[in-house]
């Protein structure tokens, strides 16, 4: 399990061994060294008298915090690291200490005074942990790879899933691609006691119950300073948006550090169906940089990469970001060990188009709900497939006028579907409840965040050994904005929070832009022949996708794609994705 995780941390691997009455426990740790890099703070993390046992994955921001306490407990630091303030507090508090914690992380604890595992993960879902539970094993993993290389699991489909990744590019939690292999959810944590079978419950106090002291300017700008905390290099994704324009601006304004940025670029002339980020990102670099700003080029030739990055993905997620963030942290971590990155800032500060449409559609279209037939045939009109100026215009439209329905429930589902395949449902994922738009942003926390932007930032930094760190997710910041209610946070544009604050640092040009994904020309690429082979398999019946949706949808989205009749970049992204995963999988 070890071996199969070693790229999460290179710099120590140990595994230890606990014998209690008739069970063993083996604990085993890849460390990535950030805070405190001597080798006092290796994992797992043991007693003097072997009684407690950790292994913690993440961070914890706001440890320092505790350090008063665990003095006047007469608590001796071995050394003034999260991993050691962790250690003594769950000795002392127990799960009680969880609520207080400020970062992101995933732990197994042993107590042997009382016989008790615990499992945590934090409560944004930064980090994940997957385990299982039979009648013979209690495994856990921060990777399904680390679980399946134990031998112990037998690898099966969970083919439930299938529909649902299709429809909305991930896996529904807390089930996974893998029968019987589950993920904790955020927030919640484990307690197992000898010979018996494990609890699960949340630890967390609802954040309508918090009160959070300061203004907006202040709170980030903490958040900030405490997400540099490293005895490593930190960088900074830099896309020339708000969110990671911002921190930058902010580091910059607080002297916070020279922080490197990093940023994807497409070619200019790939801009229709790439993005225009790199343009904007140099302007932020130039702007508030204060250290090196280092470009990445995409281009054709790195989907040969495809395969193998694939091949090494826990699940399938149909986003292409994926690989643009495997390409980027690959790029990084040749000269930082950390990252920060805007990620939640879009869900927290309802930064996404749905939530302006989904908006607009509670307070305006749903009166008008007998237009949406023919507003839905205005869209389908629309040219999307061709390259021109007005093409992201009209593909925004398209999708918006085609997910138009009575049921606000129906209305968000298809705002966060890929078009092509928003007739899939699987019985065991029915929609969610979305009646308002506080709904609507409590579902993309907690689904599209976790199990998408998340997810694929993790596995991907961490699989080049780098770990990325989300100020937006600060607890802090989310205790202030909790209490401001979603229609406030939507009354003047979208994320209009943040671009206020952006405004003062004198960025109203990257407030006034597009708003664009982390994307690539990779539809571009198809309609002009590029990597041809890599769609070989829509030829072959026994490819393993064909198992799950037919032969000849595949073949027509493809070709009328290639052909610029529409545009299903999305959707094909899915295909290749999946069909790649099966083939590696099963």
């Amino acid at each position: 399990m070890n071996l199969r995780t070693l790229h999460r941390g290179r710099e120590n691997s140990t595994v230890y061994v606990v014998d209690y009455q008739k069970e063993q426990l083996h604990f085993g740790h890849n460390r990535l060294k950030i805070i405190d890099t001597s080798d006092i703070s290796n994992q797992p993390f043991v007693s003097d008298d072997g009684k407690y046992v950790l292994i913690f994955n993440g961070e914890i921001y706001n440890f320092q915090d505790f350090i008063p306490f665990l003095a006047e407990k007469n608590i001796k630091l071995k050394s003034h690291s999260d991993l050691q303030v962790l250690f003594h507090l769950l000795i002392l508090e127990g799960e009680k200490c969880l609520e207080k914690l400020n970062g992101m992380f995933a732990f197994v604890f042993w107590n042997g005074e009382t016989g008790e595992l615990w499992a945590a993960r934090d409560r944004s879902g930064m980090k994940p942990l997957y385990f299982v539970e039979n009648e013979h094993y209690l495994l856990f993993s921060s990777e399904i790879q680390g679980i399946l290389a134990a031998g112990l699991v037998e690898k099966k489909l969970n083919e439930v899933q299938i529909p649902h990744y299709l429809r909305f590019k991930y896996a529904r939690k807390p089930q996974t691609f893998f029968q019987n292999i589950y993920e904790l959810e955020e927030g919640k944590w484990i307690r197992r006691l000898y010979n018996e079978k494990i609890s699960i419950k949340s630890y967390l106090p609802p954040l309508q119950k918090t009160v959070s002291q300061g203004d907006l300017a202040e709170i980030l700008a903490s958040a900030i300073q405490r997400h540099l905390i490293a005895d490593v290099p930190c960088g900074l994704f830099l896309s020339g948006g708000i969110d990671s324009t911002l921190l930058l601006a902010m580091i910059k304004k607080h002297n916070l550090g020279n922080v490197p940025t990093f940023s994807i670029i497409n070619r200019p002339e790939d801009a229709a169906f790439g993005s225009e980020d790199y343009h904007y990102a140099r302007l932020a670099a130039k702007k508030y940089g204060n250290a090196a700003h280092t470009e990445m080029c995409i281009s054709p030739e790195m989907m040969a990469e495809i395969p193998d990055f694939v091949a090494n993905m826990d699940q399938p997620i149909a986003d292409s970001a994926a690989i643009l963030t495997f390409l980027l942290s690959k790029e990084a971590a040749k000269s930082v060990k950390v990252v920060l990155s805007g990620a939640g800032a879009d869900e927290w500060f309802a930064g996404y188009n749905r939530h302006l449409a989904f908006y607009r559609y509670l307070t305006q279209f749903r009166k008008a709900s007998f237009l949406f037939p023919v507003l839905r045939k205005m869209g389908e009109l629309l040219p999307t497939g061709s390259e021109h100026f007005l093409r992201k215009s009209f593909q925004l439209f398209r999708k918006l006028t085609a997910s138009l329905y009575d049921s606000p429930s129906e209305t968000f589902a298809q705002f966060t579907s890929l078009p092509g395949f928003r007739h899939l449902q699987s019985p065991d994922y029915p929609f969610l409840q979305v009646e308002n738009l506080e709904e609507a942003l409590s579902a993309d926390i907690h689904q599209y965040l976790i199990s998408d932007i998340l997810m694929l930032n993790d596995v991907q930094c961490m699989r080049n050994t780098m770990e990325m760190r989300m100020p937006y997710l600060d607890v802090e910041l989310i205790k202030y904005v909790s209490q401001i209610s979603a229609n406030e946070r939507i009354k003047k544009g979208r994320k209009y929070l943040l671009a206020d604050l952006l405004r003062k640092y004198d960025g109203d040009i990257f407030v006034e832009r597009k708003k664009e994904g982390f994307t690539f020309p990779f539809g571009k690429w198809i309609q002009a022949g590029k990597n041809q082979e890599m769609w070989d398999f829509l030829q072959k019946k026994d490819s393993p996708i064909f198992a799950y949706i037919s032969q000849t949808t595949c073949q027509e989205m493809y070709a009328t794609h290639k052909g610029q009749k529409a545009d299903f970049t999305g959707e094909l992204w899915a295909i290749l994705t999946l069909n790649e995963w099966l083939k590696s999988n099963f």
